[in-house]
């Protein structure tokens, strides 16, 4: 891989010297969460102490965050339960249920 401008004489100036340790500082997943959405001591009124207790972990976060898809689709399989519910007396005086399922039974 050919490496052109700046990046490629920082390089050439790091291969001059020997190294000995190398130190690397990574952020953990809590300190990242947390600078995103904030701490309890960021959370100064009622409602902000709320949402912090709701983003404490990823289970409460996730529920937080699917409650409108979650009631769309509970909402759209109630709307389909009753459609079925009204059309079903429907449905079965057009078809003699028994005798279908007798027929299914012999070969």
């Amino acid at each position: 891989m050919h490496r052109h401008g700046q990046s490629r004489r920082v390089d050439q100036d790091r291969a001059r010297y020997e190294v000995r340790n190398v130190r690397s500082v990574e952020t953990s997943l809590e300190e990242i969460f947390l600078a995103y959405y904030g701490s309890d001591e960021a959370a100064d009124t009622n409602a902000g102490r709320r949402r912090a207790m709701l983003l404490r972990n990823v289970f409460t976060k996730t529920i937080r965050d699917l409650r409108w898809p979650t009631f769309w689709v509970s909402l759209g399989c109630g709307a389909m339960t009753a459609y079925f519910a009204t059309l079903f007396p429907t449905y079965s005086k057009l078809f003699d249920m028994n005798a279908l399922l007798e027929k299914m039974d012999r070969p």
